[in-house]
C-alpha cells in the first residue's frame, strides 16, 4: 500500500474507476479519504498518481 505522511493515493469516485487521485491527506484502512483529506489532482493511472504524490510530498 502506497502511504505518505502528507500525500495519498484514493481511487477515484465511481463504480469500478480504475482511475486514482491524489489526496492532501490521509486514508482510512479501507482505502477511502479521511475526514478533511483534499483532492489536488485530476483522475489519473494508479502508477502516476503514485509518482505525483511522491514527487508533491518530496516538496514538503
Amino acid at each position: 500500500m502506497h502511504k505518505n505522511p502528507r500525500f495519498n493515493i484514493v481511487q477515484a469516485n465511481g463504480n469500478c474507476n480504475p482511475n486514482f487521485v491524489v489526496i492532501d491527506g490521509q486514508r482510512t484502512n479501507s482505502g477511502h479519504a479521511e475526514y478533511g483529506a483534499k483532492i489536488v489532482s485530476a483522475e489519473i493511472p494508479r502508477d502516476e498518481a503514485i509518482i505525483l504524490a511522491d514527487n508533491m510530498q518530496a516538496l514538503t
